[in-house]
């Protein structure tokens, strides 16, 4: 019997193209093509669709650039041209830390996620040049975010908000047994569109009296600067602390 012995691919073509069964796919558009004993068909296709990648090798340059993944027992190699690689300059780097801002409030992912192996990874392979902001660089840039909303919605309701605002206040518990009040402003601009933002969700600390709630709304109304004379409807649930609230805030 004779052994059956595996072949070492040995041009740089390679770095762009895995085998599939027994045909071969192109890292760079997925296209499959038919396996062939040479590599004329792989040559083909990258100068047809890849020039760049073509005059790589054409140039006697190697392209290989890997980066490697786990997956359990398995390992998956990505081959990129070297010639690809884009200068991640501090006004790249920063767009690419907003966005990485955005993706985490908007998907409610704690900001911890900045130090997870995997998300670091796959930062690391899509740009290699960008460095990993820490979390508490991360939350300061949300502190600010936050205080620049903040700054935008009192200008909105000074603004477009003088013809009157109702307030919306909801008590709600979290799954750690943490209390919140969350106070949402609603009121319609000069263009007749209704505008609806939250002012503030704010741990609520102690007895949920009917009292402590109604100074709370009354905190929020004076922070955000909205004149008693702007507020024209107050909504709440039909819970006892919430109803007799309303009535000690309609006595101001």
């Amino acid at each position: 019997m004779s052994a059956k012995v595996s072949r070492t691919k040995r041009s740089p073509v390679w770095a762009y193209f895995v085998e599939v069964g027994g045909s071969v796919k192109c890292n760079l558009c997925s296209q499959t093509l038919v396996r062939t004993s040479g590599t004329t068909n792989l040559l083909s296709h990258l100068k047809t669709h890849h020039k760049e990648q073509h005059a790589l090798i054409a140039g006697g340059k190697t392209p290989e650039v890997s980066a490697t993944t786990s997956c359990g027992t398995k390992s998956v190699s990505l081959f990129f041209p070297s010639s690809s690689a884009r200068t991640c300059d501090s006004r790249r780097a920063g767009v690419i830390t907003e966005h990485i801002l955005d993706w985490a409030v908007g998907s409610l992912r704690p900001l911890s996620v900045v130090a997870d192996g995997e998300f670091v990874e796959l930062l690391k392979l899509l740009e290699p040049e960008y460095k990993m902001p820490s979390r508490t660089h991360l939350a300061k840039l949300l502190d600010k975010r936050h205080s620049l909303c903040k700054s935008e919605l009192k200008a909105l309701i000074r603004s477009d908000g003088m013809a009157g605002v109702s307030l919306t206040t909801d008590g709600w518990t979290s799954t750690a047994t943490q209390s919140f009040v969350t106070h949402t402003v609603h009121f319609v601009n000069g263009e007749w569109t209704l505008v609806n933002g939250v002012l503030e969700t704010a741990i609520f600390s102690g007895n949920h009296t009917a009292e402590k709630l109604a100074l709370c709304t009354q905190d929020v109304v004076r922070r955000f600067g909205i004149k008693e004379e702007q507020l024209v409807a107050l909504s709440h649930d039909e819970a006892r602390n919430m109803v007799a609230a309303s009535r000690i805030l309609a006595c101001y």
